[in-house]
């Protein structure tokens, strides 16, 4: 309710600024022929139901008017839809309002298409803004809007569409398409498919023999594992959201590639819990960091609890390191070394896919921020979470704040070099181990 109230005040607006715009449209037009200003046609919106768009008349018995041409390389056309709404039948932004005979010539009347219906038809969208390509190009752009719905995508929508308006659509389109390329869409997650596989069928010592620690020592180790068991077991959901997302960098060997790290995540959790009993120790159900984590990444989007993520392998191979450098040789310790090599492997994984995203100059600062205060929030979290546990072992909190700034440091680094350097740095290296593995 908010956000209509909003969008038909933003829309009025419009309306009162546009309106010396309009009005010297509508005298071209009449001017140009004396015919009709508005061109009306029926359209299908929300859940299928059909409405009649307005637009400025661009075509004259069949042929394209000298106004016309101008009014849709400029899109100028598509102002009249403000009245579409006021009415109610339109958004600002959304996918395109196709005609039935669009419907039934693209193939969009089947089941797998009604999600495309579930929201209003918009002015301009995504689909719009990359106009020209293929009709499955399209579905997916709507698609993409639909699941990843936000304010500040609409905004930047809104914000290309004006500036198609300013400077032409061709012209727009160009610096768009380009861009794209750029991002080098093609990429392949092949190699980190072949990765997970090939980690799954290795197997890892799991002789949990009795080490020479005290029974305080035992008592606190296990009771932080226990914690971070609980954590390593709680990826499952972002693997079902990912797997129905359409975003940039999210293709189906990425989705294969999250399902096998949520695998090997559930994997760990199982280690854990034996190293745990091992210790004398019981597996908890609850803990209030965990839901701390969870709650968080359930009200995030994708982008987000990605970032969530990444957060949480910094801080996992931190304090896995703080352990096993007070471990004494056993099975334990060469298990927590398998584990921390796997969070290494993970938290490069995860690198590679903010690397393929962040490209501007906003975007680097937006991640920059955000990276290092979810990243100190974490660690303050968790110290005072396994505070009692920690002292146990000594655990100096300014040496270990410092090691885990330069941690958080070399992987903003690595995220937010140029493209170039990416390929030459980062993708030979993350390779190179790869296939080392």
């Amino acid at each position: 309710m908010i956000k209509q109230i909003l969008e038909i005040s933003l829309t009025i607006f419009a309306l009162v600024i546009f309106s010396p715009i309009m009005i010297l449209i509508s005298l071209l037009i009449w001017l140009e022929d004396r015919g009709d200003i508005f061109f009306f046609q029926e359209r299908i919106g929300l859940r299928e139901v059909p409405f009649e768009v307005f637009k400025f008349r661009t075509m004259r018995e069949g042929k394209v008017t000298k106004i016309g041409s101008i009014l849709r390389k400029t899109g100028l056309d598509e102002l009249a839809q403000l009245f579409n709404i006021l009415a109610g039948d339109m958004s600002i932004v959304g996918p395109r309002p196709l005609t039935r005979n669009d419907i039934q010539r693209l193939g969009w009347n089947q089941y797998r298409y009604m999600k495309r219906w579930s929201v209003k038809p918009g002015i301009t969208g995504l689909a719009q803004i990359y106009a020209g390509k293929s009709a499955s190009i399209s579905y997916c752009f709507d698609l993409f809007f639909i699941q990843n719905k936000n304010s500040f995508l609409e905004m930047k929508i809104i914000g290309l569409t004006f500036m198609m308006n300013l400077f032409g659509k061709r012209k727009i389109r160009n610096y768009l398409y380009n861009q794209l390329k750029f991002r080098k869409c093609n990429y392949s997650w092949k190699k980190w498919k072949n990765y997970f596989h090939r980690n799954s069928i290795s197997k890892s010592l799991e002789d949990y023999k009795d080490i020479d620690f005290s029974d305080d020592e035992k008592k606190a180790l296990s009771m932080s594992l226990a914690i971070f068991q609980l954590g390593e077991a709680g990826e499952g959901r972002i693997a079902k959201e990912i797997d129905s997302s359409f975003m940039y960098g999210i293709n189906k060997n990425y989705k294969q590639c999250i399902k096998m790290f949520v695998k090997e995540e559930g994997n760990h959790a199982r280690i854990l819990g034996n190293i745990i009993r091992s210790l004398g120790g019981k597996l908890i159900r609850a803990n209030w960091t965990e839901k701390f984590f969870s709650i968080g990444r359930r009200f995030l989007g994708i982008r987000l609890k990605l970032l969530v993520l990444l957060v949480a392998e910094t801080i996992s191979i931190l304090f896995y390191k703080f352990y096993i450098q007070k471990l004494p040789l056993s099975g334990i310790r060469a298990s927590l070394i398998k584990i921390l090599n796997d969070e290494e492997m993970h938290l490069q994984f995860h690198e590679r896919f903010f690397l393929l995203r962040i490209h501007r100059n906003y975007e680097r600062l937006i991640f920059k921020f955000l990276w290092r205060v979810l990243s100190f929030l974490a660690f303050q979290v968790v110290y005072l979470d396994h505070r009692k546990y920690l002292n146990v072992f000594n655990f100096d909190y300014s040496t270990n704040l410092f090691e885990y700034w330069k941690l958080i440091q070399k992987v903003e680094t690595e995220i937010l070099q140029d493209e170039k350097s990416a390929s030459t740095n980062q993708l030979n290296r993350v390779v190179a181990k790869l296939e080392k593995s």
